[in-house]
C-alpha cells in the first residue's frame, strides 16, 4: 500500500521540483518527503516543519532559511549551503551532513542520534 498524497500536495511538490530556485518560497508545513532536490536553490526559504524526509539536498543552498522543527530524517545533505540557516529544533535522525557548510546557523535542540553525521568540528547544542 503506497501513501496517499492529496492533490494540493501533489502540485506544491511538482512547483518545487520544477524550479531550480526556489529562493524566499514560503514552504512552511510542506511534505517534499523522498525528491531529488540536488543542488537546487532554497536560500533564506520559510521551510519551518516542512516534512523533508529521506531528500536528497546534496549540494543544495538552504543559505538563510528556516529550517525550524522540519523533519530531515535520512535526508542527504551533504555539502549542503546551511550558511545562516536555522534548524532549532529539527529532526535530523540519521541525516548525512557530509562536508555541510553551517556557518552561523543555529543549532539549537536540533534531534539527532548517533547514525548522523556531522562535518568535522559541528554539533549542536545538547538539550
Amino acid at each position: 500500500m503506497g501513501i496517499i498524497v492529496r492533490r494540493k500536495t501533489r502540485e506544491l511538490r511538482r512547483a518545487v521540483m520544477a524550479a531550480l530556485d526556489n529562493g524566499g518560497a514560503q514552504l512552511a508545513g510542506a511534505k517534499l518527503f523522498d525528491l531529488d532536490l540536488r543542488a537546487m536553490r532554497f536560500r533564506d526559504a520559510d521551510l519551518s516543519g516542512a516534512d523533508l524526509t529521506g531528500c536528497n539536498l546534496t549540494g543544495a543552498d538552504l543559505g538563510g532559511a528556516n529550517l525550524r522543527n522540519a523533519f530531515l530524517t535520512g535526508a542527504q545533505m551533504n555539502r549542503t549551503n546551511l550558511t545562516r540557516a536555522d534548524l532549532t529544533g529539527a529532526y535530523a535522525i540519521a541525516t548525512d551532513f557530509t562536508d555541510a557548510v553551517f556557518t552561523d546557523a543555529t543549532l539549537d535542540h536540533v534531534v539527532y542520534d548517533q547514525a548522523t553525521i556531522w562535518p568535522y568540528g559541528v554539533r549542536p547544542p545538547s538539550g
